[in-house]
């Protein structure tokens, strides 16, 4: 996924994204919100869950900048065989599933995360 809508763009990830996303992923106030205040991640645990899933199983992890800077995570990936039943939908239907943060928490409250939201549904709903 490549977007960008104004001072917000989404690319997928890249090696090169691992230490910011373990910064956030060692933060407990974004921990408290994803993923839990009592798992912070290694950077093995990160290449592991984030880097090296991305593509794989459907799932498109993608870092998410505003005005350049280094902000979040989102990922977005396709609902599929007992997760459809467990949520109540048909198998005939295509579901999405998307998970974000917003890991700098000086940037939280400003009504970027419903950008990020808006903007993501839009590309699911366009691709």
């Amino acid at each position: 996924m490549e977007l960008v809508r104004g001072d917000l763009a989404i690319h997928p990830l890249t090696d090169e994204d691992g230490p910011i996303l373990h910064k956030w992923l060692n933060d407990p106030r974004v921990l408290a919100y994803y993923e839990g205040r009592d798992k912070p991640h290694d950077m093995d645990m990160v290449r592991e869950r984030f880097l090296s899933k991305t593509d794989s199983d459907g799932i498109l992890g993608c870092l998410v900048t505003w005005k350049g800077s280094p902000l979040g995570y989102v990922q977005v990936y396709p609902v599929l065989g007992e997760e459809l039943t467990l949520y109540g939908y048909q198998q005939d239907h295509r579901i999405y599933g998307m998970d974000q943060f917003i890991g700098e928490p000086d940037m939280w409250n400003q009504g970027i995360g419903t950008l990020l939201v808006d903007a993501v549904v839009e590309w699911i709903f366009r691709e």
